[in-house]
């Protein structure tokens, strides 16, 4: 037969656990989250916390490589967290950015860092300022300006990216190969 005393600390430990208990709990916790840790694949721009994937060149710059973690997804936006909390919407307009949700994921967050030393001092600093420069290669604008809306640049391959500055607004890369020749508003 079990005491009362046995009842009572099973009850203590059960509902009333350890400190070092808890914090293993929440370093568990930390664990579960570090492994939900994406990586921003290019330079986008948001604003009131939204990125739209018209990708507009205007607003609060959020930097290739920043870490977030996802909170949720639905068929049209992707809600994630940086690390200093604040909160970043990816809201897909389909019908300029010709993907779906998944695609936009997968071109958008990686598990991995963006390898910077493949790209010239020129690129990085171009690409972390989410900017572009004559004599850039195609791989650093895609890093430092992200994907143009399909609507108007619908190949990659093609000589001419179309870029909206904002919702008035565009300017279009020019490329000769596969460098920027020239960037024409």
């Amino acid at each position: 037969m079990i005491s009362v005393a046995t009842y009572a600390l099973l009850f203590l430990l059960v509902f009333f656990p350890s400190e070092e208990a808890l914090a293993q709990n929440g370093s568990e916790n930390e664990k579960a989250e570090r492994r939900n840790c994406l990586y921003t694949q290019f330079s986008l721009f948001m604003e009131e916390n939204v990125h739209k994937t018209t990708n507009y060149r205007k607003g609060t710059l959020v930097p290739v490589n920043t870490e977030v973690v996802l909170v949720n997804q639905d068929d049209d936006d992707i809600e994630l967290r940086m690390n200093d909390g604040t909160k970043l919407d990816l809201e897909n307009i389909e019908p300029f950015s010709g993907e779906k949700i998944d695609g936009i994921f997968r071109r958008t967050l990686a598990a991995k860092k963006v390898d910077l030393s493949l790209f010239s001092d020129v690129e990085k600093r171009a690409i972390m300022s989410g900017e572009v420069e004559v004599g850039m290669s195609r791989a650093a604008v895609l890093v430092a300006l992200g994907y143009p809306p399909k609507h108007k640049t619908p190949s990659l391959q093609g000589n001419q990216w179309r870029y909206w500055r904002n919702r008035f607004n565009t300017f279009v890369v020019l490329f000769e190969g596969d460098k920027v020749k020239a960037i024409k508003d």
